[in-house]
């Protein structure tokens, strides 16, 4: 016995003509799918209501795994229609396929759209979850939505491990901070600073004696350096480098003077980051010494 509603293949064959057309998916050369194009959404909104749920689930999952076996369908079409037959894991690994592809294809807040989705449908284990919020928040950080992607870098910092938590925090201080919230920014950056062995100077006296101090140990000692691999420099040594850079990133508008200082702070072995480290000090000197002749400027109005 046939599965499904009984005549609908006798219907549709019947009456789509005089309510659709035969379409193609866009594509070109021999990936493109035949399509049935509906006339108009009106028609389509008047099939779906007189579909029970039962009927509107094994349409979903007739064509999921039609489509799927074809292996030409999108993952998004593919993840809509495991959600409509009821399989949410299924939907769930579709739509982080289809955010992945958006993502490539730098279409961040579509993509950030589609992990967001798959992150809602929560049926992965924790550790899987986890990695979906990092996506979503990468995404979101790379769509300009670094508030966004602060709160999503902390959610997926519940229940991590040590490091991932000191990762996770580490991005979301960095976004908090490019993207204007700099009092919660800098309580966060304070905060995981600590644990490696790190710290940052609380007022701009301090920050100016503290680069002062720095510049004149890197005088005394030189520019030379023997480089390592990063194989062979250890995970807090790198860590710490990564987050005297999230700091720079994050304060180098904010306080010329703070974010000067922290390339110094950043003993890498590798020659990329010590490239940055000396661009990064030359870039931010102008910004410090233009605050500071600024403020030497306006206290020297205000006593007059």
């Amino acid at each position: 016995m046939r599965s499904g509603p009984p005549n609908w293949e006798r219907a549709a064959a019947l009456h789509w003509p005089r309510c659709a057309r035969r379409g193609s998916s866009g594509g070109i050369g021999p990936a493109q799918l035949d399509q049935i194009e509906i006339y108009h959404d009106r028609v389509r909104e008047t099939v779906l209501t007189h579909l029970s749920p039962a009927a509107r689930r094994w349409c979903h999952d007739r064509l999921a795994r039609v489509l799927e076996v074809s292996g030409q369908a999108d993952p998004e079409v593919l993840a809509d229609h495991f959600l409509g037959a009821g399989d949410r894991l299924r939907a769930c690994d579709f739509y982080d396929q289809a955010a992945d592809k958006a993502e490539g294809a730098l279409a961040f807040d579509h993509a950030a759209r589609l992990y967001r989705l798959a992150l809602e449908l929560d049926c992965r284990p924790p550790a899987a979850q986890r990695r979906l919020g990092k996506k979503l928040g990468d995404a979101l950080s790379n769509g300009g939505r670094g508030a966004e992607a602060a709160l999503v870098y902390l959610q997926a910092a519940v229940g991590a491990t040590a490091a991932e938590t000191l990762e996770l925090k580490r991005q979301a201080s960095t976004q908090l901070l490019i993207s204007g919230h700099v009092d919660e920014g800098l309580t966060l950056l304070r905060t995981i600073l600590g644990p490696l062995g790190l710290s940052m100077p609380s007022t701009p006296q301090g920050a100016l004696l503290s680069l002062i101090r720095h510049r004149a140990m890197l005088r005394l000692r030189g520019l030379r350096f023997r480089s390592r691999d990063e194989t062979q420099v250890s995970a807090e040594d790198l860590t710490r480098i990564d987050l005297c850079w999230s700091a720079v990133a994050g304060l180098s508008v904010i306080d010329p003077i703070l974010g000067a200082d922290f390339p110094q702070s950043s003993q890498s072995p590798k020659p990329a980051d010590i490239r940055r480290r000396y661009a990064g000090g030359s870039a931010i000197k102008p910004a410090a010494l233009l605050v500071m002749s600024s403020c030497t400027f306006s206290k020297a109005a205000a006593s007059r």
